[in-house]
């Protein structure tokens, strides 16, 4: 039982860690699934696109890519795929494209 709390105690504490570097970091990070739709921004993606994290969270990841050459090649990458039914939208606020 106190291993247990021991090793809660130790995954609270790398969790935070985390979370500080995250939010503290310059550069923009956005963390996506094996599917492409973002699970994590920062701080710093949320001000370079110009969109909240309610927003972003859970859509598409290139629904920051204003290039469709780029989306094209994404899309089709063996690491990234989306299902059929994705409508992807190639706005970025910020930049106006």
């Amino acid at each position: 039982m106190r291993e247990t709390i021991l090793q809660s105690i130790a995954l609270d504490a790398c969790k935070n860690y985390q979370d500080k570097i995250l939010t503290s970091m310059p550069e923009s990070l956005i963390v996506t699934t094996i599917s492409g739709k973002s699970k994590t921004v920062n701080l710093a993606a949320l001000e370079l696109f110009g969109y909240g994290e309610a927003e972003l969270i859970a859509q598409p990841i290139l629904t920051l890519v204003a290039d469709d050459k780029i989306a094209h090649k994404t899309c089709n990458s063996k690491f990234f795929r989306t299902d059929a039914n994705t409508k992807v939208s190639l706005k970025n606020r910020r930049f106006g494209n």
